[in-house]
This record gives C-alpha cells, sequence and structure tokens, in this order.
C-alpha cells in the first residue's frame, strides 16, 4: 500500500508530498476566497 511506503520510508516521500499538499490546500483556500494576513500567500506579495 502506498500508505505504508510512505510511512517506511519517508525522507523519499515527504518532500513531493509536502510540496503538493501545500500547492493543493493554497489552491482551494485561494478559490474559496479565503485570504489571511501573514500567511505565505501574502508574504509573496510583500516580498
Amino acid at each position: 500500500m502506498r500508505v505504508s511506503r510512505a510511512l517506511n520510508s519517508p525522507q523519499l516521500v515527504r518532500p513531493k508530498t509536502v510540496e503538493k499538499v501545500m500547492q493543493a490546500v493554497a489552491d482551494y483556500l485561494l478559490k474559496k476566497g479565503y485570504r489571511r494576513h501573514g500567511i505565505a500567500a501574502d508574504a509573496h506579495h510583500h516580498s
């Protein structure tokens, strides 16, 4: 199972998985119209 492999080899799965999750969450929040000050999305505008 993918879950078992993920738990057995976190170093291989973690980086890409985290990136995908972060992107998915950010995209979901943007579509929902949520905008919170002080979050990564807002930091991009300032930096």
